[in-house]
Formats: C-alpha cells, sequence, structure tokens
C-alpha cells in the first residue's frame, strides 16, 4: 500500500509553501521602512469641521445618483436598440 511519490511530492510541496509563507509575514517586520516614516513625520492631516463634512457627503451623494442614472440611461438605450435590432 505505497502510494509513490505522488504522496510524497505533496507533503514536500506542502512543507514548502508553509515555509515561504512564513517567510513573507516576517520580511515586513524586518524591514526598515524609513520612507514611510518621514511620510508619516511631514504629513499634518487638517480636521475637518462638520460643515465640511456634510458639503462633502452632498457632494458625493450627488455625484453617485449622476453617475447611476448615467448608467441607467445607457442601459435603457442599449436594451431598446437590442429589442429594435431583435425585431427584424
Amino acid at each position: 500500500m505505497s502510494f509513490g511519490g505522488s504522496a510524497q511530492g505533496m507533503i514536500t510541496s506542502l512543507k514548502n509553501n508553509r515555509k515561504l509563507k512564513s517567510q513573507k509575514r516576517s520580511y515586513f517586520d524586518k524591514t526598515n521602512n524609513s520612507d514611510h516614516k518621514i511620510y508619516k513625520a511631514n504629513s499634518k492631516l487638517k480636521k475637518a469641521t462638520p460643515e465640511q463634512l456634510q458639503a462633502i457627503r452632498e457632494k458625493v451623494k450627488k455625484e453617485k445618483r449622476s453617475s447611476l442614472l448615467l448608467a441607467l440611461l445607457f442601459f435603457i438605450i442599449f436594451a431598446i436598440l437590442f429589442f429594435y435590432i431583435q425585431s427584424f
């Protein structure tokens, strides 16, 4: 009841994949991310007022609605054209 090389190959492949996975995780922990530290030190984020946040929300809602209406319009036009062509 020998499985031959196929079972051993599967086991070896799983072991090698497990080793690679652990190396990937520890690689990013070991690196010195100096660029990220410099960016984080130089970036000063401003706090938004509630009025600004509300204006941003309204702007995003308007943009989302207009893009949805445009997509719906194109869909309707293509559907009408499709059924018109199918009728011939």
